[in-house]
C-alpha cells in the first residue's frame, strides 16, 4: 500500500478521531482473521504483555498509539485502514 504524504495524514487524523471501540473491535477482527495471538504478538514485538493484552481486552478502553498500529500493520500485512473502517 503506498499513500501520499497527504492521504497518510488524512489517515492519522481519521484514526486519531475514530471511536475508540472502533478500533478495538477491527483489530481483533482483523487478529483473528490472520490467526494472531496476544502471545504472539508479545514474542514478535518489544510490546509488555500488558500493553497488548489491553488492546485485546473489552474491558480496557486501550488501543494501540497510530504508530504501534502502523507498526502492527506492517508487521503482520494489512492495511492501517482496515483498523478504522466503520
Amino acid at each position: 500500500m503506498r499513500y501520499t504524504q497527504q492521504e497518510f495524514l488524512n489517515i492519522i487524523d481519521r484514526y486519531n478521531n475514530a471511536d475508540r471501540k472502533t478500533i478495538k473491535i477491527n483489530l481483533l477482527m482483523v487478529f483473528k482473521k490472520k490467526q494472531i495471538k496476544n502471545k504472539q504478538v508479545m514474542e514478535e514485538t518489544e510490546y509488555t504483555s500488558y500493553k497488548v493484552n489491553s488492546w485485546f481486552a473489552f474491558s480496557s478502553p486501550n488501543i494501540p498509539t497510530f504508530e504501534d498500529a502502523l507498526m502492527l500493520a506492517v508487521k503482520y500485512d494489512f492495511d492501517i485502514q482496515e483498523l478504522i473502517k466503520e
